[in-house]
């Protein structure tokens, strides 16, 4: 919602996001799968933040009752996978 964080990997500084991004998405959304995938990133707060926090089951409601967003969240989740 508001602030940055810088995004690691591999110890390397790969992304900053800020307001309006989101990080997190592939542990949400593999929770309570078996957490088939491991940690592919470390994120490091820049600055102050204020986040919202989705757990994996609100992730999926909201899901339900907003599909673009699942859109996002998914084309998202496949950019970063192929990234690895």
């Amino acid at each position: 919602m508001s602030g940055k964080v810088d995004v690691f990997v591999d110890g390397e500084r790969v992304a900053q996001l800020g307001p309006d991004e989101f990080f997190g998405e592939i542990a949400a959304l593999d929770w309570g799968a078996g957490f088939g995938y491991p940690r592919i990133a470390q994120v490091v707060a820049a600055e102050p933040l204020e986040v919202l926090v989705y757990p994996g089951e609100k992730l999926r409601e909201l899901f339900v009752i907003a599909p673009a967003v699942e859109r996002v969240v998914r084309a998202a989740v496949e950019h970063r996978l192929a990234r690895r």
